[in-house]
């Protein structure tokens, strides 16, 4: 009720909603307002739940169950649904023909800047836990002459202690939650971005923002070898695709980045070219506007 009330305070023609725990504020908006309404569908959530160890599958059941119960009701009354990536598109726009996908691709110059790295350096910038792969990229680390420039926060905070025993640690070079500045820094001096999470469902049919900006910074990726994310790199020649699962292909795909610059600064530049063709947040932005401009021209 709290958010209600300070966006009923802002008296909004449009109220756009990115949280999913905002879809009750929403429904509020639409019933108790005139003003359209806008749902933006970051993630599968009901995947997203799938893949939570720690709920048992009784706690699975239940939640998805109320979740998809709430989230089906609110699309259906949304003025308009926006989904980040075409699996999720296709899953809601039968459920509302006013559902666009608009992609959260990178803003073109943020982190531009050309494949120059001066030192044997990898990176991993992103929420740090073990479905995104991090125990077995530590792991590969071990016996390999490279840094790993490790930033984001650990879920749960205890999966530090248990990622430091292994003996690639101490290749880790920790940065804590950075900033986006900072984030450039790490960039500009990586040889390649790393995107290696494991294939749960809310996973195989995401677009990690890091891949993205990854190439937006002329870096090559070495990233997990999903369909989706294969027609990008492969389409693009822009890095090296490998089973998150396998530190053996793992090792390989770093060893390759360090030992072959030319094909690695290459990789650099097709990434960077794919972003400033189609992966930028500057062709998304107007599809955006259009939408705005669309609904608040209804009655």
């Amino acid at each position: 009720m709290i958010m209600f009330k300070m966006a009923l305070n802002v008296k909004a023609d449009v109220y756009h909603i990115h949280d999913p725990e905002l879809l009750v504020t929403l429904l509020l908006l639409k019933t108790f307002t005139k003003s359209k309404v806008i749902y933006d569908i970051h993630e599968d959530v009901v995947s997203d739940i799938q893949s939570k160890n720690y709920l048992s599958k009784f706690s699975k059941k239940i939640t998805t169950t109320i979740f998809s119960i709430i989230e089906i009701f609110t699309i259906k009354r949304a003025d308009c649904n926006i989904t980040a990536t075409p699996y999720i598109h296709a899953k809601f726009i039968q459920i509302n023909p006013q559902t666009l996908d608009i992609n959260n691709y990178p803003i073109i110059d943020e982190f531009a800047g050309d494949y120059n790295p001066k030192k044997n350096a990898i990176c991993y910038i992103g929420s740090i836990t073990k479905v995104r792969g991090l125990t077995n990229i530590i792991k590969s680390l071990e016996g390999l002459n490279v840094e790993l420039h490790l930033a984001g926060e650990y879920e749960p905070l205890n999966y530090r202690k248990e990622l430091m025993e292994i003996k690639g640690w101490d290749n880790v070079i920790e940065h804590g939650f950075i900033n986006r500045n900072k984030m450039k820094e790490i960039l500009s001096f990586s040889n390649a971005g790393l995107v290696l999470f494991y294939p749960e469902p809310n996973h195989i049919n995401a677009q990690p923002n890091k891949l993205f900006e990854y190439m937006s910074a002329s870096v090559p990726v070495i990233c997990s070898d999903f369909p989706l994310w294969r027609d990008i790199v492969e389409k693009n020649r822009c890095g090296i695709l490998v089973d998150p699962s396998n530190q053996k292909e793992i090792i390989k795909a770093i060893k390759y980045i360090l030992r072959h610059k030319q094909d690695a600064e290459q990789m650099g530049k097709n990434g960077r070219r794919a972003v400033e063709k189609i992966y930028n947040w500057k062709n998304e932005e107007k599809k955006l506007f259009d939408i705005y401009e669309k609904i608040l021209k209804k009655d």
